[in-house]
């Protein structure tokens, strides 16, 4: 291979990897966020926060093709943070899907009641095998 097309293709692949899709993962459990991170990370750009406060900064700053958004936080929890989402400029028509380990009963009720009429675009259950959640995602972008 010429110097000439190495160069060629090394620019090939970093335009590719700028061409990901940016997910941002928004979990309190910074072991879950690395999992789901490392599931993603080879075909999508992953940016991770470990709190709502966080997530909102970067969010007021960066724009992301997909937020997966824990249901269960301290602080603020999914269905506030679902909310405030929704009213950042940047962010108002990015899908929102909650993960959680909660029963779906739950989730639905707590989507009804506390994301003041704001509804997410799906739910993943933090159950799901790797397979299923990566066949699953690009459903939602």
């Amino acid at each position: 291979m010429s110097e000439i097309s190495g160069i060629k293709n090394l620019i090939n692949n970093l335009d590719a990897r700028n061409d990901k899709k940016k997910i941002l993962i928004i979990d309190d459990d910074p072991g879950y966020i690395g999992l789901l991170r490392e599931w993603l990370r080879a075909d999508y750009k992953v940016f991770m926060s470990t709190s709502g406060e966080m997530a909102l900064e970067w969010l007021s700053k960066n724009q992301a093709d997909l937020i997966l958004l824990d249901f269960e936080m301290p602080g603020l929890n999914g269905p506030e943070m679902l909310a405030k989402i929704k009213t950042i400029d940047n962010s108002a028509n990015t899908p929102v899907v909650f993960i959680t380990g909660n029963e779906e009963e739950e989730v639905e009720s707590g989507t009804a009641t506390g994301a003041n009429g704001f509804v997410p675009d799906g739910c993943i259950f933090k159950t799901i095998t790797r397979d299923d959640f990566l066949k699953k995602i690009p459903t939602f972008l």
